[in-house]
């Protein structure tokens, strides 16, 4: 039995100030090919990764360079903060803990997107759910603050 998602469009924010972009843009095919789910992109351009949902932090890498959150909505969904980013030391700060709870705008990541942008091929961030759900962008190639609302919108097959 799949749980059921239910989301509006505002209960999914911006995670950090980017463009927002197709998960196809994604120069890594792990992303681009939605191996591990279907999601979306931000290249990113702020240094602020804050949480887009209400829900609990499942998990957060080493190093700080992604984080997982389950949602209150029922999606789970993890925020890679760039694509090579593992191999930068201190670049991503961790600012939450797993089994914390966070609220919708909470601070998850402090980053920066110059250094990224300078010493990795791309400040691509990745945004992928976990559990077989369709994202359409509402707002795709537009410039966008963290934040921001009605982004995209998120649909799950019942099975």
């Amino acid at each position: 039995l799949k749980e059921e998602i239910k989301m509006k469009t505002t209960d999914f924010l911006m995670p950090i100030k980017g463009t927002l972009l197709s998960i196809e843009q994604v120069p890594d095919e792990i992303f681009s090919e939605r191996v591990m789910g279907d999601g979306f992109a931000i290249d990113m351009s702020g240094n602020e990764v804050i949480s887009p949902v209400n829900g609990t932090v499942d998990s957060v890498f080493p190093g700080g360079h992604a984080v997982c959150i389950r949602g209150d909505c029922g999606a789970d969904f993890m925020i890679h903060v760039g694509l090579e980013t593992y191999k930068l030391e201190g670049v991503n700060k961790p600012k939450v803990k797993a089994g914390q709870r966070v609220r919708q705008g909470d601070l998850l990541i402090k980053t920066n997107a110059r250094r990224i942008r300078k010493a990795t091929s791309s400040s691509i961030t990745p945004v992928v759910f976990l559990h077989g759900e369709t994202v359409n962008l509402l707002k795709e190639n537009q410039l966008l603050d963290a934040g921001a609302a009605n982004i995209i919108s998120i649909s799950k097959e019942d099975s």
